[in-house]
């Protein structure tokens, strides 16, 4: 029943193992200080069979990785081998305790217990939890071996309750473990929606307050260039007037346009349909359009950029190109797109762009930052074609 959760944040798990590892280390300095005491009462070494020099020295050499797995988790070098290794090391120093007190009838057969339940809390995959669980029927072979006394029925209880013990504690840390995986995964699905929930709520601010100030002012505008309309006499200015009160209804869609992308309910095609139908009110241009929005999965930043993209063409064909037709073909499928902006004007070098022309760069960055191939293929005298690509493989 053990449960990897593939799609857990690492950092996470990372954390996780660090802090165990590190309340296993201190669980560990406890047993080496009682270790200690024992050697220091000579009764007791003699009990656990730890009254000679090379009972030292094998504590020496545990103290001595012990130091190592330590440095390994604080300062985080390779820390899970070094850990893994570490304890491996210390098993044969618990089958040596457990044997060397009375084999299966030992009262420090709880260390076994202990060191399932280490490698259990640090490492998730099944088969790095067997060590300590061979330990088990390793014992109760030596156990045989060196008390010659057979297995009687008492040895056979206290292996089936040891057994039991280890599945038992087992099955609660692996429980745990998932239930503590799963509670971790939802808290950060919890945190998603609440960031996500407080940017809507920022948007929507930022829509309000541009709505409420800038568009007051631009509407202010508006009304005062027609008042000035209204007068008789108003001479030769007239021309240059309309022009303003022009620009001044561009400014007021464009902030109404802003706003609707602040906001969630963003619609590629309606806003398609928007600057097709001021493009063709306000140029003495043929225009055709051919807009194909099929199951589109693209994200709200990947739309905002592929109407940005379409809003600069559309706007240097009006501008620059003198043009008498003008297409535009939208074709959107899933996570990839084609897109062609095409007019008969008077062409441009590509390669000789001015520098300072920066509604081409943007397009060309736009594209890139959503992963979509842009071409601009022109000649003075032959019009102009912008193209915009992305591919399925692309999209992912």
């Amino acid at each position: 029943m053990y449960v990897i959760l593939s799609a857990m944040d690492s950092n996470w798990l990372s954390f996780k193992f660090i802090t165990r590892a590190k309340a296993i280390f201190w669980a560990r300095i406890f047993i080496l200080i009682l270790f200690l005491i024992v050697f220091i009462v000579r009764d007791w070494a003699v009990f656990l069979g730890l009254d000679s020099v090379w009972a030292v020295l094998f504590y020496v050499f545990i103290l001595l990785w012990t130091i190592l797995f330590a440095y390994s988790v604080f300062y985080r070098k390779k820390e899970v081998t070094i850990t893994y290794i570490s304890l491996l090391l210390d098993l044969p120093f618990v089958v040596y305790l457990i044997i060397y007190t009375g084999g299966l009838r030992s009262p420090l057969f709880f260390l076994q217990l202990l060191y399932t339940m280490f490698f259990a809390l640090l490492f998730t995959r099944p088969l790095t939890i067997i060590p300590p669980l061979m330990l088990l029927p390793v014992i109760a072979h030596i156990d045989q071996l060196v008390f010659v006394r057979g297995l009687v029925l008492q040895d056979v209880l206290l292996l089936i309750m040891y057994s039991l013990a280890n599945l038992l504690l087992l099955y609660s840390i692996v429980y745990f473990n998932t239930q503590e995986n799963i509670q971790h995964d939802e808290i950060m699905k919890l945190k998603d929606a609440m960031r996500e929930l407080e940017l809507s709520e920022e948007r929507l601010r930022l829509s309000r307050e541009i709505h409420d100030g800038i568009g007051a002012t631009l509407s202010a505008l508006i009304m005062q260039i027609d008042f000035i309309l209204a007068q008789e006499d108003f001479g030769s200015a007239k021309k240059e007037t309309e022009e303003l009160r022009n620009m001044a209804e561009e400014g007021m869609e464009e902030l109404r346009r802003a706003v609707v992308l602040l906001r969630t309910d963003f619609d590629l095609k309606n806003m398609l349909s928007n600057i097709v139908d001021r493009f063709r009110s306000r140029n003495d241009i043929e225009f055709s359009s051919n807009i194909l929005l099929n199951d589109s999965r693209l994200k709200p930043d990947e739309l905002l950029a592929i109407f940005r993209i379409i809003q600069e063409g559309l706007t240097n064909v009006a501008k620059h190109s003198g043009a008498k037709n003008v297409s535009l073909s939208v074709d959107i499928r899933e996570s990839s797109f084609e897109i062609v902006i095409q007019d008969d004007g008077k062409g441009f070098d590509p390669s000789r762009c001015p520098e300072n022309h920066y509604g081409i760069i943007n397009m060309k960055e736009r594209a890139r930052l959503i992963g979509a191939e842009l071409n601009i293929e022109s000649a003075s005298g032959v019009g102009t074609k912008v193209y915009l690509k992305r591919g399925p493989k692309d999209g992912n």
